[in-house]
């Protein structure tokens, strides 16, 4: 019985062998692909919140979609033109105020970029802030470790700075430095004794930087400010006052004589803007002056607003 059933088996095999052969190798094939299905790991969509040309300060003004590739095309230009030394090239694409104000010479320039890209810089931009026509982005500069052979070990870091984009009938241009624009007041206050005139702002993204010349029309020593006391001069931009950041020598003029001088506040590009004043509070009028004489001793002691 049993010997009949091993030569059926046996005859069965041998008939049936290729048939065999094909389903196992099927079979095998099946586990095979179940397997590798199995294993394969979902690849997960990349996604990125970098959006360049989305303002980080909500001002209510964003970059029209037509400027978008322009912006930052030259903004590219500019950077590439940076690390690649190319000074005459990175030097048209800047404002010619801000090239006055801040760079009147190539050599300035120079200067300027040899400092910021002492070695190739990979960057990143982003739009900052809007207001009316004027674009604020901010570049973020880092060490290019392939050029500069780091092994990416080191501690990471970056230095960033505010650059404007100027777009005037489709041709555009570069504030750097976080320049934004100059304004000309000529806004005068004059007396028997003094004459203050107000030249000019210039303005940056945090600051208001306002140019005075003052004039001793007198025969007595004209004190405008001396730094013994906070608040000496202050601008006034309505519901607040901001005090003179730039005490680096007193205002002190001689009959006769006259000084320029360059008075920095405090004050945000994007800040609502409305009616502002400069404020001289503490002018006094000495026969004469060495520094040691006290207020109560001036001839005269008065204060001045001149609208800005």
């Amino acid at each position: 019985m049993l010997t009949d059933i091993k030569i059926k088996f046996s005859n069965f095999i041998k008939k049936h062998k290729s048939k065999i052969i094909l389903l196992f190798i099927v079979w095998l094939i099946i586990i095979f692909i179940n397997n590798y299905i199995g294993n394969l790991e979902e690849q997960p969509e990349i996604k990125t919140s970098y959006k360049p040309h989305e303002s980080v300060m909500e001002t209510g003004t964003e970059v029209p979609e037509k400027l978008q590739d322009p912006f930052e095309e030259i903004l590219n230009k500019y950077m590439e033109y940076c690390n690649q030394k190319n000074y005459e090239e990175a030097y048209k694409l800047i404002d010619e105020t801000c090239k006055e104000e801040f760079f009147p010479d190539i050599e300035t320039f120079k200067q300027y970029v040899d400092t910021k890209f002492d070695t190739k810089k990979a960057y990143s931009i982003q739009n900052y802030s809007n207001v009316g026509n004027i674009y604020v982005y901010r570049i973020r500069r880092f060490d290019d470790i392939l050029a500069t052979g780091m092994t990416g070990q080191e501690d990471f870091t970056y230095q960033e700075e505010l650059v404007s984009v100027y777009n005037d009938d489709g041709n555009l241009s570069l504030g750097i430095g976080s320049f934004i624009g100059k304004e000309t007041l000529n806004e005068t206050y004059e007396d028997n004794d003094i004459k203050i005139t107000v030249e000019k702002r210039i303005i940056t993204y945090d600051t208001e930087v306002y140019y005075v010349k003052v004039s001793n029309r007198g025969d007595n020593v004209a004190v405008i400010s001396n730094y013994k006391t906070s608040g000496e001069i202050v601008l006034d931009i309505g519901d607040e006052t901001r005090d003179n950041k730039s005490r680096i020598l007193p205002i002190i003029v001689n009959p006769g004589g006259e000084m320029s001088i360059g008075l920095t506040f405090t004050k945000f590009f994007d800040e609502p803007q409305g009616d502002k004043k400069l404020i001289f509070n503490s002018i006094r009028i000495f026969e004469n002056y060495t520094g040691a004489e006290t207020d109560e001793q001036a001839i005269r002691a008065f204060a001045v607003e001149i609208d800005v």
